[in-house]
């Protein structure tokens, strides 16, 4: 019995030595403590008595330095008509807390742990900046919520956080639409960590990058440019300090990027630009129809119509602002040109029937009962010599025939004259019907001639202006759209 008792006193007694072992004292009599246990005695030895409301300042005095990094993946909307802009974006956060560093060699090797962090100081479990977008349209990075912060043994702190950045926007210089650059600033700094507490630094960008700035998940900027509408231009942005008067004892440390935004004009070349140059062009092929066409008309109405529906379709993509847009302007005077030939048209129409009053008064002065008579009489010849002619095979004696039937023909119409001396003879009224036809059709085809050559010459001319101030604008930089400044602190 008492050897049993024994024997679990010792058992005891080990148990009891094991347990202190994990322990992790940092003592040469004790052997070290497995990794999982030393890193679950690492979070609890670093938070034990830790206020999250105290920033970590450097003990040789001097503000916390932050490192700060942005990270642009992709535009996800913008929107005009109600002024914001919407990125989905990536932030990255180093400093360094005395508090949170240990001796991995206590702790069974642990070299690194990771702790919840959040902008909410009462979730977070350690101190963390509390940087924010100041021209942010809505929740701003508070609504992120927790992420894990990798806090490693030197007390190095870096917390990464993915999210949805919506900023202010006001739109300007939209004059080169759809050719224009976009520029928008995103305005970052404390709400009220002062520059003797918070020093933000940011970190050297890519080749192709400002400061504090990348575009995408690689090197390779194009990896994120298709199927959207608006394409970064990381060559054009910029990075920039600024400091804010916070409170009358210090400055808030702030600092701003200029992101330069590319429209994917091919849309818009497919949709807008090609189709009403041709619409406006194929609307001058009616000057080359023939006036007595009865489509002329209709179809320069039909063209001016398609040139509208395409206006009203391409309506939702052009934005509403102060200034006259490039696209704006393609599309209206199209549409002038279109017209003008509706009007050149009615005007050739006009023309044409001028003199119709004269060419009746002619046809009333020779179709009385006489010449009426005269006319069936002929007919009935015609139409008797006809039907011989059928019947009889002799070439020869049909054109006798014919000859004879004219000749009747000519005597009637002679003696119709004869008996009408005051009045035009028939061929001369004919011929005068005729005469005036065909000036009415030549001059109708020279008003035609000359309006085609002037509308073909000016909207050539036109487009070249056009397209010549979009490769202005490139050359000297222009067609920049600024967009909002969104909120500061003075």
């Amino acid at each position: 019995m008492h050897v049993q008792l024994l024997l679990l006193f010792c058992l005891l007694l080990i148990s009891i030595l094991l347990i202190n072992s994990q322990e992790c004292p940092c003592s040469s009599s004790v052997p070290p403590c497995s990794p999982i246990v030393g890193l679950t005695f690492v979070n609890k030895n670093l938070l034990e008595n830790y206020d999250t409301t105290v920033p970590p300042l450097p003990d040789g005095g001097g503000p916390v330095e932050v490192n700060f990094t942005l990270n642009v993946y992709k535009i996800t909307d913008l929107s005009i008509k109600d002024a914001n802009v919407d990125f989905n974006t990536w932030i990255t956060l180093y400093w360094y807390d005395s508090r949170l560093s240990w001796d991995p060699d206590c702790y069974g090797g642990v070299n690194r742990t990771r702790l919840y962090s959040s902008s909410d100081t009462e979730q977070t479990s350690i101190w963390v900046p509390d940087i924010t977008l100041y021209n942010q349209n809505g929740e701003g990075l508070e609504a992120w919520g927790e992420k894990q912060s990798v806090v490693t043994s030197a007390g190095l702190v870096q917390w990464k956080r993915q999210g949805t950045l919506r900023s202010l926007a006001t739109f300007s210089g939209m004059s080169a639409f759809p050719f224009d650059k976009l520029q928008m600033t995103l305005r970052f700094g404390s709400w009220s960590l002062t520059t003797d507490i918070l020093e933000v630094t940011l970190e050297d960008g890519l080749e192709f990058s400002a400061p504090g700035i990348s575009f995408g998940v690689s090197d390779d900027v194009n990896d994120l440019q298709s199927y959207q509408e608006y394409v970064f231009v990381p060559e054009d942005t910029r990075s920039y300090r600024t400091k804010f008067l916070g409170f009358p004892s210090g400055y808030l440390d702030g600092f701003s990027f200029e992101i330069t935004l590319q429209r994917a004009v091919s849309f818009y070349w497919t949709k807008a630009i090609i189709p009403n140059i041709i619409l406006t062009y194929l609307s001058f092929g009616s000057l080359l129809t023939d006036v007595r066409a009865g489509e002329r008309l209709s179809y320069s109405a039909t063209l001016v119509l398609a040139s509208v529906a395409l206006d009203l379709t391409m309506g939702e993509y052009i934005p509403i602002c102060p200034e006259w847009l490039w696209l704006q302007t393609l599309i209206f005077v199209s549409l002038i040109f279109s017209s003008t030939t509706i009007f050149i048209s009615l005007y050739v129409i006009w023309l044409y029937f001028l003199d119709r009053g004269e060419e009746e008064d002619l046809t009333d002065d020779i179709h009385t009962p006489l010449y009426n008579l005269r006319r069936v009489g002929s007919l009935m010849l015609v139409k008797m010599f006809s039907k011989r002619n059928v019947n009889n095979p002799d070439p020869s004696e049909n054109e006798l025939e014919l000859s004879s039937s004219i000749k009747v023909d000519k005597t009637a119409d002679a003696f119709y004259d004869a008996q009408s001396p005051e009045q035009e003879t028939t061929q001369s009224v004919h011929l005068k019907i005729r005469t005036l036809n065909r000036r009415n059709v030549e001059r109708g085809q020279r008003i035609d001639a000359l309006w085609f050559n002037l509308l073909v010459a000016f909207y050539t001319l036109f487009l070249i202006i056009m397209f010549a101030t979009i490769g202005l604008w490139r050359s000297i930089g222009g067609g920049q759209v600024e967009i909002g400044t969104g909120a500061s602190l003075v």
